[in-house]
């Protein structure tokens, strides 16, 4: 074999192959971390035989949530598993050689559509796209291989349909539907790619821009096609967001705008300055903005200017001209204007195919800064575009080595991005909840003490950004309640959650059950009646409603609750034991008896009771009947 020549020849391949291991090698490392239970669960543990599974089911369903359809990724951890076992090192490789997969399609897809522009230029568009430290939440988290996932086969369609046009051939259009499946299918943002498409094909001086068209309404129509196909077999959706996942549920149309305007400003700022990046952003790290604020202002400047420019060079078929359409198109998609709410409001894997279009306009400002041509076979590059993109590329490769060991674990990662996430409620939650799931692996009582002690303090400041946090809410009252027993402040917590929400059973019973153990009877009653409207045949409380009447000497009362756990459970030995309590209580020794023996003749496996009547027995020197 002539090494020489091969490694001549697939020189770019092997760059951008070594090139990706160099700046994200380092996640393979990685152990499972945030979100990664979204794609590593029960269902692809199964391995290959759970992919008829996977494809008949929603991506996400557990309890009241069932929502979304992307079954290309399980089915690849499926698959792994079945190969290598549950290996969270074989699955980051595997993030990684996708990446990097990613890479060497970009490239060739990009040389496909600029056939005139040197191939040096177009290395280093893939370079800066795949170094650009927004990637390393794709490539380090598992969870996101859909996002490369989907970049690969939106791109590998848009190749395929250049390739039909080049060769002629009907079967690149059959590759291209298949593509388009898969990457729909992988998640449905692929269309954000494919939105690109016509610029691409209006670059292109080979193509006939009318049949390009119909190639492209047919292209729509089958994605619209695949997206109504999970509905016709599936459950409906269950997704709904929350206002601290992303504040524009509810918000007016002109809200949204003013808002959307300033999240394109946010995913340009970020874009030229990666630092610092975040696990999750939500409410109010992107503030709600009216459709005539300074931010808002800005941006719609800003991007009014570049695509007028755009515009105007569009005629000489500009390279930057396509970059700033395209990427203003990826942006304002991704912006919540006309889409449905994203999670999150702004995300940094959302950055992907942005980035495509930065690379571009970044590269292309470079060359122009240095008087290099793109063209090919035009004037050498000009050494001055090297030292730049190093300039670019150390500090880029930095921040993507730090950034992959935060990626480690789900813990290391929120210990590290809270301490910038002051202003979003949602992440401040994650964090006291990842605090309060940690207490049972701490070994001592001063670890679990200032674990409590943090949980309690970014609760509060998730309420302090949005007082009206439900879970939060119920998160600090339940702290109160079983750690502390300070069932008032417990209380106070469940009370406030009340206001926002009197529906949640659990909520109401609790608020009850701590009435009842400050002794305010009344109180404790009134939420255990409360909580019965919601579910009337409620056994445990009926019963601790009997008990408190019982308590407060209103027998009657007592007697009409007894009655009904009777009519619900006639086998039962609990309507007998509270009414033994009640005349233990006012002394009646001998009813007690005689009411606690009926309990245990009617469940005799109720060793509390059986164990108490001994104790009676044996002091009376009598025998257990």
């Amino acid at each position: 074999m002539d090494y020489k020549a091969f490694f001549s020849k697939n020189k770019y391949s092997i760059i951008i192959l070594l090139f990706t291991f160099l700046f994200y090698g380092n996640s393979i490392n990685n152990h499972y971390s945030f979100s990664d239970s979204y794609v590593i669960n029960k269902q692809t543990q199964k391995g290959i035989s759970a992919i008829p599974e996977i494809f008949t089911t929603r991506y996400f369903k557990e309890y009241k949530i069932n929502y979304g359809y992307r079954p290309i990724t399980k089915t690849t951890f499926a698959i792994e598993y079945s190969l290598f076992g549950q290996s969270p090192r074989i699955s980051h490789f595997f993030n990684v050689l996708f990446f990097a997969i990613l890479g060497l399609i970009l490239f060739k897809t990009l040389k496909l559509i600029f056939e005139n522009i040197k191939y040096e230029f177009l290395l280093l568009v893939v370079l800066i796209f795949l170094a650009h430290p927004a990637q390393t939440e794709v490539v380090a988290s598992l969870k996101n291989r859909e996002e490369i996932l989907m970049f690969l086969f939106g791109i590998s369609t848009i190749r395929a349909v250049f390739n039909y046009f080049n060769y002629k051939k009907w079967y690149y259009i059959l590759c291209a539907l298949i593509f388009l499946i898969l990457g729909y299918w992988t998640k449905p943002s692929v269309s954000i790619l494919i939105a690109s498409l016509p610029l691409f094909l209006f670059f292109s001086s080979k193509i006939n821009i009318k049949k390009a068209l119909l190639i492209y309404l047919f292209l729509g129509v089958f994605l619209f096609v695949i997206s109504r196909i999970p509905n016709q077999f599936l459950d409906r959706t269950s997704r709904q967001f929350l206002f601290q996942e992303n504040p524009l549920v509810d918000a007016d149309f002109p809200t949204k705008i003013g808002t959307g305007l300033g999240i394109m400003l946010f995913y340009l700022k970020k874009l030229l300055l990666p630092y610092p990046l975040s696990f999750y952003y939500g409410y109010n790290t992107i503030p709600v903005l009216k459709i005539i604020s300074t931010t808002s202002i800005i941006s719609f400047i800003i991007y009014l200017t570049s695509n007028a420019f755009a515009f105007i060079k569009l005629k000489k078929k500009s390279v930057l001209s396509l970059a700033i359409l395209g990427f203003s198109i990826s942006v304002f998609l991704y912006s919540n204007i006309i889409t449905k709410n994203i999670a999150g409001i702004v995300a940094d894997r959302y950055m992907l195919i942005p980035s495509l279009f930065f690379s571009i306009i970044l590269i292309y400002l470079i060359f122009k800064i240095t008087k290099t041509s793109i063209n090919k076979n035009e004037d050498k590059i000009n050494r001055k575009v090297f030292y730049i993109i190093l300039i670019i590329i150390i500090p880029y490769f930095v921040i993507d080595y730090n950034r992959n060991t935060q990626w480690d674990t789900a813990s290391s990662l929120i210990e590290h991005d809270i301490k910038h996430l002051k202003s979003s409620a949602m992440a401040n939650e994650i964090y006291a909840t990842n605090k309060l799931n940690s207490i049972n692996k701490l070994k001592t009582n001063t670890e679990k003490k200032e674990a409590l002690e943090k949980s309690i303090k970014h609760y509060k400041i998730s309420l302090k950004i949005y007082p009206k946090y439900k879970f939060s809410l119920s998160s600090l009252a339940n702290i109160y309640f079983v750690y502390y027993k300070d069932y008032n402040k417990a209380a106070k917590y469940y009370i406030k959650y009340l206001e926002i929400d009197s529906t949640e059973f659990n909520i109401i019973k609790n608020t009850g059950f701590c009435f009842d153990k400050m002794k305010d009877y009344e109180k404790s009653i009134y939420f255990y009646k409360k909580a019965l409207q919601l579910k009337p045949n409620d056994f445990k409380t009926i019963s601790l409603i009997a008990n408190k009447y019982y308590f407060i000497n209103d027998k009657e009362k007592g007697d009409f609750f007894n009655k009904k756990l009777l009519n619900i459970k006639p086998n039962s030995e609990i309507p007998y034991i509270n009414t033994a309590n009640y005349f233990f209580m006012q002394k009646d020794t001998t009813k007690a008896i005689e009411l606690y023996q009926k309990a245990l003749n009617t469940n005799p496996n109720n060793l509390k009771l059986k164990s108490l009547l001994e104790a009676y027995y044996s002091l009376h020197n009598k025998n257990i009947r």
